[in-house]
């Protein structure tokens, strides 16, 4: 295979050179790793980002540009700069080679490499560290400092309580060897919470309009991979809700905590706005629930995710939108007047999207999709008469191929007295 003609000796030797060194760390970890000028080393919590302490990687000396990790619940124990593109980045060696070129600069040329066998990750590699506790109280206190940070998270409606219950704080000035000027300055910090409730050592950023210096991203940004981020212990829970970001989901964690849906609701975004977490591309993911809705923003962009979404799915599964004229997204909904009756009752009227069927191609053309439709509509009433459980007749029929999205077919008369409107999607 091609490493895309860079050189990897040649990246090897660049990673050994303290200003390149450093340029790799800014650019991977978007200022969670910090310098230690007693040690000259930057400083996470993890391999794969965080801010903390356990991981150390030397930036001078004969080992410069290697890491090694005290965490015995890190991603792994050593290794080179290389390594760490990989595990931040999820790519392979050439992959790693690619970025790295192209970050430094490296000369092109032509060179073929092979890709070294790669361990099989280790379970405990496959979950970020817990995030490091000193570092997040420094961050919670440090928010305590920043009236303009808590205005802003009062602004959207956020109590004191809900500050605290998903850790929030204030990112530290990077990159700290950097000018004022050039660092990345008051940004909101909220660790991921995973599905037990744990804040993670990943720490997402969120930008704060008129305050946050240099922000790499006008909205907020994420290192790494895509992560699902949870309200909170999802054990027990039966219903699953996907909401676009993290400031939605903490507005609606607070409009429905202490209620009974709070008991049923486990509530989700990903770190990464629009990009997809690994788990959610497996439909076993999706099936362990009784109902999964959908709550993006009511826009081009929301639809598409959600979409998205559906197909990895394979499921039934409910899109529910913040009505138009209550505005764009949860926090809205609740800001222009939407109460918490009125996020139930969108819940109890969502529509299902069902499955998606195939669209039609020369393998599979429409008259075959015609034929199957057929089949189901013969089929069905002849299960009922099999005295066939009412639940698994409640069929409503949509066909994306043909109707679009979010359009029904009428239902076989003989269905009509076993099927109910809030009924389930399922497609034969």
């Amino acid at each position: 295979m091609s490493s895309r003609r860079y050189n990897v000796d040649e990246i090897k030797d660049l990673l050994t050179q303290e200003r390149n060194i450093v340029q790799v760390l800014e650019a991977l970890y978007n200022g969670d790793a910090t310098y230690d000028r007693q040690t000259n080393t930057y400083r996470l919590a993890d391999i794969r980002g965080g801010e903390g302490k356990s991981c150390q990687i030397k930036i001078s000396g004969q080992y410069a540009g290697r890491f090694v990790d005290f965490n015995p619940s890190g991603s792994r124990e050593k290794g080179s700069l290389i390594d760490a593109v990989m595990e931040v980045q999820g790519s392979d060696f050439i992959g790693a080679i690619t970025w790295l070129g192209e970050l430094l600069g490296a000369s092109p040329r032509l060179q073929s490499v092979a890709t070294p066998a790669r361990r099989e990750p280790s379970p405990t590699s496959q979950e970020l560290a817990p995030v490091n506790p000193e570092s997040h109280q420094r961050m919670q206190r440090a928010l305590e400092r920043c009236p303009e940070a808590i205005a802003y998270l009062q602004g959207r409606g956020l109590t004191s309580k809900t500050i605290m219950r998903f850790g929030l704080g204030i990112a530290q000035a990077y990159p700290p060897r950097a000018p004022m000027e050039e660092q990345v300055t008051g940004a909101i910090a909220s660790p991921v919470v995973d599905r037990n409730g744990r804040f993670l050592s990943r720490i997402p950023k969120t930008t704060v309009p008129g305050f946050t210096t240099n922000p790499r991203d006008e909205k907020g940004w994420s290192t790494g991979s895509p992560l699902t981020y949870w309200n909170g212990p999802a054990r027990g829970k039966t219903v699953l809700f996907v909401a676009e970001g993290m400031k939605d989901l903490w507005r609606l964690s607070q409009e429905i905590e202490g209620t009974s849906l709070d008991s049923r609701l486990a509530i989700i975004t990903s770190t990464h706005g629009s990009g997809i977490p690994d788990e959610w591309r497996d439909s076993e993911f999706w099936k362990q629930w009784d109902a999964v809705y959908l709550g993006q923003d009511n826009d081009a962009a929301g639809e598409r995710m959600a979409q998205k979404i559906r197909e990895y799915a394979f499921r039934d599964i409910r899109r529910i939108e913040v009505p138009r004229a209550k505005g764009k997204d949860w926090t809205d909904f609740f800001q222009n007047g939407g109460s918490l009756e009125d996020f139930e009752e969108l819940i109890e009227t969502a529509p299902s999207l069902g499955l998606r069927l195939p669209e039609p191609s020369p393998t599979f053309p429409k008259q075959k999709m015609t034929a199957l439709i057929t089949w189901c509509l013969i089929r069905l009433p002849m299960l009922e008469a099999q005295s066939t459980p009412r639940s698994e007749l409640r069929i409503w029929w949509s066909f994306p191929f043909v109707l679009g999205p979010s359009t029904s077919m009428p239902r076989p008369a003989r269905l009509r007295s076993c099927s109910k409107p809030d009924a389930p999607v399922f497609l034969c």
